[in-house]
């Protein structure tokens, strides 16, 4: 089988998940994932390490967005990565996360909700004309 240009993206996921589980204090944690995973553009780097900050903060996905915001290089690209997957699981009604949610929607003056409704429609009204 042809091989890809450029490092696995699972054994890279699998790396972040040996640093996480492994010792040290969570900032050593963090310098590693930097460091050693990367935290890149570059899809072998971004993914890997938003998937190890996520397991480093499991109980707390506010926590993981900031870690993303500060763990250096392309922070914009890891901590998107790292809110959609935390902001997904997270329950909008909890605080601190409520006041932050509903920020959002005050600042940019749209309905969270109503837009990720409309998304779905769209979506599912296209999938009707494939078939």
């Amino acid at each position: 089988m042809p091989s890809l240009a450029g490092p696995s993206v699972v054994k890279r996921i699998q790396l972040a998940y040996n640093i996480v589980n492994g010792v040290g204090t969570k900032d050593d944690k963090l310098h590693d994932l930097s460091q050693v995973v990367g935290s890149g553009l570059h899809i072998s780097e971004a993914v890997p390490c938003a998937f190890g900050i996520v397991a480093l903060n499991q109980e707390d996905p506010l926590q993981a967005v900031i870690d993303a915001v500060n763990i250096g290089y392309d922070t914009d690209t890891i901590a998107t990565i790292v809110g959609s997957m935390v902001g997904a699981l997270a329950n909008v009604n909890d605080s601190p996360i409520s006041g932050l949610f509903n920020a959002v929607e005050h600042a940019n003056e749209f309905n969270i909700v109503e837009l990720a409704n409309s998304l779905v429609d769209v979506v599912n009204t296209n999938e009707g004309k494939r078939t």
